[in-house]
């Protein structure tokens, strides 16, 4: 089979498919990235801050989700949690005379 000068569009078609080919191959993995910087976030969005063993049965723990704390008691009876008051910006005032 001879090669001639009108099969320029077999070339340009490869082309055409190489690269709609490597698009979606990179908008795969521009996906990936994404997904992977949530999940690191979701990771943080729970923190443990503190924890306390009072007893060999009870543990406080005190624990921040997003913006709000919590103060959590455990223990061979259950969990109970208690929503803390976010930190005052206002100082107390001196107590020095």
């Amino acid at each position: 089979m001879e090669a001639t000068g009108h099969e320029w569009w077999r070339l340009v078609t490869l082309v055409i498919i190489f690269g709609v080919l490597f698009a979606l191959w990179w908008w795969v993995n521009r996906g990936k990235v994404n997904l992977q910087s949530l999940l690191k976030a979701r990771e943080q969005f729970i923190k443990v801050e503190e924890q306390r063993w009072l007893s060999s049965h009870l543990c406080i723990v005190l624990v921040q989700v997003g913006e709000e704390r919590f103060l959590l008691a455990h223990n061979q009876h259950g969990i109970s949690w208690q929503k803390l008051a976010p930190p005052s910006s206002t100082t107390l005032p001196s107590t020095k005379s």
